[in-house]
């Protein structure tokens, strides 16, 4: 193929000389150009006419390309600060089962007390050991409350 020889995109497709190079991508239909043969010699682009228009299109694309690199920034940060809030919620959510466990429990042992009311030594035991988890869970509450007010400022 020669140097004035045109070659259009469709058979550069079609020849495929390179298989791994990427395809072009189809033109904008709403282009009011999308109808014209996309072939252009050397000869042609030597024109100031094409290149003119060769300089518009590559400053719209670096216009979209900063664009389109500020919305790249926007979404690391914002994936980043999904990640963050992510483990909290999975910190939180770990302090809530703690608490429950520990509600529970108090619960079970408070509620056991009246059948060892005879062993006095085991009802005691029993018993602060079950207000101790009681309290506990009401610690927990405190302290979950506490993360949550720390997170949100």
């Amino acid at each position: 193929m020669g140097v004035d020889d045109p070659k259009t995109i469709d058979e550069a497709k079609a020849t495929e000389e390179n298989p791994q190079q990427p395809e072009a991508k189809s033109v904008n239909q709403a282009s009011a150009l999308s109808g014209l043969k996309r072939t252009l010699s050397e000869k042609e682009l030597e024109g100031k006419g094409a290149q003119k228009l060769i300089l518009d299109r590559n400053d719209q694309l670096e216009k979209e390309v900063t664009k389109l690199n500020e919305y790249k920034e926007k979404y690391h940060g914002k994936d980043k600060e999904a990640g963050i809030l992510t483990e909290r919620l999975t910190q939180i959510n770990g302090s809530i089962n703690s608490r429950n466990l520990l509600f529970l429990l108090g619960g079970i042992m408070v509620g056991y007390l009246p059948n060892i009311w005879n062993n006095q030594a085991l009802f005691w035991s029993v018993l602060i050991i079950g207000v101790i988890f009681i309290v506990g869970g009401f610690l927990n509450i405190g302290f979950l409350i506490s993360q949550v007010k720390g997170k949100i400022k």
